[in-house]
């Protein structure tokens, strides 16, 4: 009999088992990196390790998507595009690679790219290394768009998170001006050309409304899950109908596994800001100059780093004078020149870091939704045209501590990428030894 079969099953389990060893190191790494060191992680209950510092975030640099002038990318472009950036590490190939919706006028089309191996900090397009297209543009929710809101069919709905999740693609969906949405997820997926696939739209058993749920979704790393009761989060803010949304961050536990086989899906909020209780404190704070939260905030997404207790959100906002109005009743506000709403000139590119103990104060009912606080609020430096308010999406990637984020960039798309802790060399440890197949 040939032991071709048995090789091969061998070498399957080998590589998984090194992927895994990989992982392990990397977040240990990483854990250390931040404050802490291999034996003191290994002891360490998760509500004792370490808080991010605006210290540990670093510009790497920059890479550019493909234009309509790169050849074919399906039904829309990335140009005037951002929503939903998310990182997603092929298990067959191996490859690091981003999801992300286009351009703004054809939203619900999503598109994968492969990250380039190097970046580089420019501020002209062409001299950026270039990511490849492995799926191009396709509707993820196979024409269903509008079934989000079929109330309000006269505002565009846009994909604001994505999470790759057990072989699956998890959507969460708001409708980007509504009163009346009551539904936020749906599933496709991972290939995206795919049709017929696609099912939703599905709501929530959470206290947090659709419209702060249908937005950026995180996993939640292994350490914190038990303390959490599920592996994911999900959240919306900052986009119009405040009073439909959450006046500042929002964040509901779930398991992604539910969504398309329990309706409504089951969740548990743990931060959600009321018009009653802003995240910027006092009752109507939303209309003046601050530094952590008005209505010229735009979330672009977050992060709940490994080995750490912070949960990061990535966007922008105004911190000057507030003002509602055009950009000429405002101080002839340039960054906004088409806007007649909320301006707060100068801008600014922030990260808001949250200490998770709060929001598992929040799930354990020893605090309300809309105490937690920013333990620290940081400037995000280094990309080109930072001081503006033009953030579109933000995603990190656990397996190598990168976080990306895009702009609103126009024709001349790109990905900028930061690291959270220090960089950590790639480590190829050698194959394991005395491995018995079951």
């Amino acid at each position: 009999m040939s032991c071709v079969p048995e090789m091969s099953k061998l070498r399957s389990r080998g590589a998984s088992l090194l992927q895994a060893l990989r992982r392990a190191l990397f977040l240990l790494s990483a854990a250390i990196a931040l404050g802490g060191t291999a034996a003191s992680m290994a002891a360490t209950a998760p509500s004792a390790l370490p808080l991010v510092q605006q210290s540990d975030i670093t510009y790497l640099g920059a890479f550019a998507l493909p234009s309509w002038a790169n050849g074919n990318i399906g039904a829309s472009s990335f140009e005037y595009g951002g929503h939903a950036v998310t990182p997603y590490t092929d298990p067959s190939t191996g490859k690091s690679t981003l999801f992300m919706e286009g351009h703004a006028q054809k939203p619900g089309n999503v598109a994968q790219v492969e990250i380039p191996s190097t970046f580089v900090k420019s501020t002209t397009w062409s001299a950026l290394p270039m990511a490849k297209t492995l799926q191009p543009f396709a509707d993820v929710a196979d024409g269903k768009m509008n079934a989000l809101d079929l109330t309000n069919l006269f505002n565009p709905i846009f994909v604001y998170g994505l999470l790759p999740f057990n072989g699956r693609l998890i959507v969460g969906a708001s409708s980007s001006y509504s009163s009346t949405q009551t539904t936020s997820h749906g599933v496709s997926n991972l290939t995206l050309s795919s049709s017929g696939d696609f099912k939703g739209w599905y709501a929530f058993s959470a206290s947090a409304p659709s419209r702060a749920l249908g937005g950026p979704m995180a996993p939640i790393p292994a350490e914190w899950q038990s303390s959490f009761g599920g592996p994911a989060l999900t959240g919306q803010c900052c986009i119009s109908v405040t009073g439909s949304t959450s006046a500042g961050f929002s964040l509901t536990v779930f398991n992604p596994d539910d969504v398309g086989v329990k309706s409504p899906i089951p969740g548990t909020t743990v931060l959600f800001y009321s018009l009653d209780h802003p995240q910027c404190g006092a009752l109507h704070c939303e209309a003046t100059q601050n530094s952590n939260y008005n209505l010229t905030t735009v979330y672009g997404g977050m992060a709940f780093i490994p080995g750490t207790r912070t949960v990061l959100f990535v966007g922008a906002m105004g911190t000057g004078p507030y003002c509602y109005g055009s950009a000429s009743d405002c101080g002839n506000d340039s960054a906004l020149l088409d806007v007649k709403g909320p301006h707060a000139q100068p801008y600014r590119y922030q990260v808001w870091a949250y200490d998770a103990n709060d929001l598992i104060a929040v799930k354990n009912g020893s605090k309300q939704a809309y105490q937690p606080q920013p333990y620290a609020i940081w400037s995000l430096d280094g990309m080109p045209y930072s001081g503006n308010d033009k953030i579109k999406g933000a995603g990190y990637d656990p397996a190598t501590g990168r976080l990306y984020v895009t702009q609103d960039y126009g024709t001349n798309p790109r990905v900028e990428v930061y690291q959270v802790g220090k960089a950590t060399a790639a480590v190829s440890p050698n194959p394991p030894t005395g491995l018995a197949i079951q």
